[in-house]
């Protein structure tokens, strides 16, 4: 399809500090076979370089944009979505991330071709600091988030897909901009934006299509916001499975939202307890064994969570750089 004739593509690059990888994403882009794009970067009032970087392409396809205060990551995004940019489509490219050439030009024609298709995505390399790609750590990431059983083509109702984070809406997700409700994408789902995201998508009643290659690179590194417990992802989940669990239409995966949404108590009381905050962190606990029932991983967090002081925190420290080693 000639270029001129092609959907515009709006490709939302949110940025705050981390000019190092932004370069690359942006070139990844602007390299991109796909050449109908708009490329917003949408920078949180972060360093003056990252100003630099997108103009030192001279692409006019580059749109900069610095926002007046910080909004944190998912209100940046938000905004760029709602007020910033035009396109028919939109695709979500991590500061940290990059596309392989092919990524827009291989499914985009799924989004085209039935106007009944929402989201089109496909699978994720994961590459380490220096960009070099892991393929343990890619296959892995394949067989957590079933993509290697995950059947390709349509998906119509899609909530097994979104329920078990099949959908890398942030990695590797074209996405029709206008079947959103952009009214219903609260600020307080934090960095689980993206699957608030893919929520959205598939409460339109409308199909996923999932093309089986690995046509972008998710960069692991000790910034990366999945790197980490995470305050504002956890709060954000737990909003997310509200309104899971309240669709009677969802009854049949009932049990795996409830593990899921105990998870995102274990993660958000373990955050916690590293904040000192453990009578808190307890709370999210009983919470996780009720939906969970007792696990090792939950029972060993809620003695440490009830010991006296600091100890607690120290203790849960120790163990997570005994197990890194």
């Amino acid at each position: 399809m000639p270029a001129s004739s092609a959907p515009l593509v709006s490709v939302v690059i949110a940025t705050y500090n981390r000019p190092v990888y932004l370069r690359s994403a942006i070139a990844s882009v602007v390299n991109g076979e796909y050449r109908n794009v708009e490329i917003m970067v949408a920078d949180d009032l972060g360093s003056d370089v990252n100003r630099e970087i997108a103009t030192s392409f001279a692409d006019r396809r580059i749109v900069y944009h610095r926002n007046e205060t910080n909004l944190g990551m998912a209100a940046n995004h938000i905004h760029a979505f709602r007020d910033l940019v035009s396109g028919e489509f939109i695709a979500i490219l991590n500061d940290d991330d990059e596309w392989e050439p092919a990524f827009l030009s291989k499914l985009m024609p799924h989004v085209l071709d039935n106007r009944d298709v929402v989201l089109a995505f496909s699978d994720h390399y994961v590459i380490d600091e220096r960009g070099r790609i892991d393929l343990v750590m890619t296959e892995g990431n394949t067989r957590r988030w079933r993509r290697d059983v995950l059947s390709p083509g349509l998906h119509l109702p899609f909530w097994r897909c979104l329920v078990e984070m099949s959908i890398p809406v942030a990695q590797a997700s074209v996405i029709r901009r206008g079947a959103i409700d952009w009214r219903d994408f609260p600020a307080e789902t934090g960095s689980a934006y993206d699957q608030w995201l893919g929520y959205l998508a598939c409460r339109t009643g409308m199909a996923c299509y999932y093309l089986p290659e690995r046509l972008t690179k998710y960069r692991a590194h000790g910034g990366s916001s999945t790197q980490s417990a995470s305050d504002e992802g956890s709060l954000g989940m737990f909003l997310l499975y509200a309104r899971l669990m309240a669709m009677p239409e969802l009854a049949a995966l009932r049990s795996e939202i409830d593990a899921r949404c105990g998870a995102s108590h274990l993660t958000y009381a373990l955050f916690l307890m590293q904040a000192g905050r453990a009578r808190e962190a307890r709370k999210h606990l009983r919470d996780a064994i009720a939906l969970k029932g007792l696990t090792p991983r939950n029972g060993l967090a809620f003695a440490l969570a009830c010991l006296p002081g600091t100890l607690g925190a120290r203790a849960l420290r120790t163990l997570r750089r005994v197990r890194r080693r």
